[in-house]
């Protein structure tokens, strides 16, 4: 499997950014919210965001894209982003991780899709968790998060509280979005087995291994995405209230969860293959007991051929009138009783 990364030249200063090719141009979604205000809408410039540092209200900045290197510039200026961590959101993929900072808390996310072809879509998430702001870095547009934004209009729990559990809705949606992934992956499994059960050939297992490969993929996902949970709910962050970590527990159970099924469905690969070679072997088994009940059939009357073929002059049953049909009689009997033989040995079925 290849590996992509998006990453400056080697020896270029730490924090450089280099933008992925193809990149999506961002688009900026600014959610402001409280108690007794919602405020929801798009934004083209950043010059005032900074403000957002010192309201009451939380705010959400939502970058939707990785486009335009300048505008990241000025995110960072305007929130006081650590180069590196800024590096982090831009250089993708980066493995999910967690970083206290002294502005802001990091925390990197994978976030995975599964789009109408049925191909699995990957793509990273970045939060930047402050005391009254949290700016979100996608790297792809089209997100998961619309239940969360609903949330901040009708829910009175999201209204009272702060960016870090605004940050907690978040990643439990993400976590959860692999819930959908697993769904067609372990149908795609049932049909393998059956398959393989009722018909067994040499192209089922290209097909189970590439099963299997797309199983490993999703578990190098969602294995750094548990361990960064569980990093959340141990290190000690000035950004996380304790309330907020009661909450990240539960997602911790998720992403076990996702693990343990994605493990199981990696060990049901395994047991494919296995079931797949041993029912190639009895199918084997199967064509040479027929090859060899035909062949000992065959041998006794090859024996009677060849006695009766041989060119000696006197055979004494060569002028018998009808040899030729009693000979013919013998075989059949031979051949008979032979059969009756194997069935009754249960080689032919039940005796």
């Amino acid at each position: 499997m290849r590996f992509h990364k998006s990453h400056p030249k080697i020896g270029a200063t730490p924090g450089s950014l280099r933008i992925p090719d193809n990149s999506h141009d961002p688009e900026i979604r600014l959610l402001d919210f409280g108690p007794d205000q919602h405020d929801a809408r798009e934004i083209d410039q950043i010059d005032s965001l900074h403000e957002l540092l010192h309201t009451p209200t939380v705010s959400w900045i939502d970058v939707q894209g990785l486009g335009r290197e300048q505008l990241f510039h000025d995110l960072a200026e305007a929130f006081e982003i650590h180069p590196l961590a800024l590096e982090d959101a831009v250089n993708v993929p980066v493995r999910p991780k967690s970083e206290v900072y002294e502005n802001f808390h990091l925390v990197v996310l994978r976030m995975v899709r599964i789009l109408e072809d049925g191909s699995i879509e990957r793509s990273q998430v970045t939060l930047f968790i402050g005391d009254h702001v949290l700016l979100s870095i996608q790297e792809l547009p089209g997100d998961v998060f619309d239940p969360v934004r609903k949330r901040t209009r009708t829910g009175a729990r999201m209204r009272h509280r702060g960016p870090d559990y605004l940050a907690y809705a978040l990643i439990d949606v993400v976590i959860d979005g692999y819930f959908p992934v697993l769904n067609p992956l372990g149908n795609r499994l049932e049909v393998l087995e059956e398959e393989i059960t009722l018909r067994t050939r040499q192209d089922q297992i290209p097909s189970v291994m590439a099963l299997r490969h797309e199983l490993q993929a999703l578990r190098r996902d969602i294995v750094p995405m548990r361990d960064l949970v569980w990093q959340m709910l141990r290190e000690e962050s000035p950004f996380l209230a304790e309330g907020t970590l009661t909450h990240l527990r539960d997602c911790y159970d998720h992403a076990a969860q996702i693990v343990d099924v994605v493990d199981g469905f990696v060990d049901h690969t395994s047991q494919l293959i296995a079931l797949h070679g041993s029912m190639m072997s009895n199918r084997m088994n199967e064509i040479m007991k027929v090859l060899t009940i035909m062949s000992t059939i065959f041998i006794p009357l090859g024996f009677l051929a060849g006695v009766y073929g041989m060119n000696f002059a006197w055979i004494p049953e060569l002028g018998f009138r009808y040899g030729y049909f009693i000979l013919l009689g013998v075989m059949v009997t031979v051949a008979g009783l032979l059969l009756l033989y194997f069935r009754r040995r249960g080689w032919l079925g039940r005796g």
